[in-house]
């Protein structure tokens, strides 16, 4: 078991830092970040104010002061203007990803192409993440462009890395194993990228509802961590996402990121659910 470890820590650990740093920050590019904090309203300006007078009677009315030129002055607090709020994208489309923890089974591929054009990290020009799901377990792989594979497994509350075959427990989950959600979140995030509904389509074997996306790298800014990592990156995002009409679940998405800096070029961003509740899928287990 310690020969597996040391495998793992001294062949995996580049390219697992190296494809998650890459991944996260191509698919959030492609579909979204979290929304931009609301600037908060400035505090109110304070207005002094007077003791209060003692009189024999209160008074039903009081006179507006009378300033120096004689013009009655009226006390007012000045607020800052309050941001347009931004419109929320339809609920279907922003717990899609969740509904799929409902199924029973199935298999999701997010594929990154044109990924040099953002991320020169020498991964090649693909990036393939696949998961297989069977009752709250996962099977997760992430394959560079050279072919080169990671695999991990998540059985109940434990992880694992699969290393020659061999299964090597880790103290906590990899970032592979949450990416998804992550990314689907930050892809459905109002502020964007917008999402309207196209009419209906057949996609993957299932009846889906279209719904039509578009937005602004920029748009990005609110994330400190992706504002650092895409300093220099413009373009604007575009593209569809399928949602199944009877379990409202996601079936499909293909973001194009359009790159007009630092070089012009596209990064496309391509989602795919199958297998939806396969009767012969088999369950997630560790190698015998």
């Amino acid at each position: 078991m310690m020969d597996a470890k040391q495998s793992w820590r001294a062949r995996g650990a580049r390219l697992l830092a190296a494809g998650a740093l890459a991944l996260t920050v191509v698919l959030a590019a492609c579909g979204g970040a979290a929304s931009t904090p609301t600037p908060t309203a400035a505090p109110p300006t304070a207005t002094p104010t007077r003791a209060p007078t003692a009189t024999t009677a209160p008074s039903p009315t009081r006179a507006a002061p009378v300033s120096p030129t004689g013009t009655a002055a009226r006390a007012t607090v000045t607020r800052a203007a309050s941001p347009s709020p931004v419109a929320a994208n339809p609920a279907a489309v922003t717990v899609a990803y969740a509904n799929l923890q409902k199924l029973d089974s199935y298999h999701l591929d997010i594929v990154v192409s044109g990924l040099s054009k953002v991320i020169p990290f020498g991964l090649g020009d693909t990036l393939t993440y696949r998961i297989d799901y069977y009752k709250g377990n996962q099977r997760v792989q992430l394959i560079d462009g050279s072919g080169a594979t990671q695999e991990f497994l998540k059985i109940g509350d434990r992880t694992y890395s699969i290393v020659n075959g061999q299964a090597v427990e880790l103290p906590t989950p990899p970032i592979l194993l949450t990416l998804p959600d992550l990314l689907y979140s930050n892809l459905t995030a109002p502020g964007v990228t917008a999402f309207s509904a196209a009419g209906e389509e057949r996609v993957n074997e299932r009846t889906t509802t279209k719904y039509t996306g578009s937005g602004q790298l920029a748009g990005l800014a609110g994330n400190p961590l992706l504002a650092m990592a895409l300093a220099g990156a413009a373009g604007d995002i575009s593209g569809p996402v399928w949602v199944d009409r009877s379990g409202d679940f996601l079936v499909a998405a293909e973001l194009k990121l359009n790159l007009s800096a630092p070089q012009p070029g596209t990064t496309t961003l391509r989602l795919d659910t199958t297998r939806v509740n396969d009767p012969q899928a088999r369950p997630i287990e560790l190698p015998r």
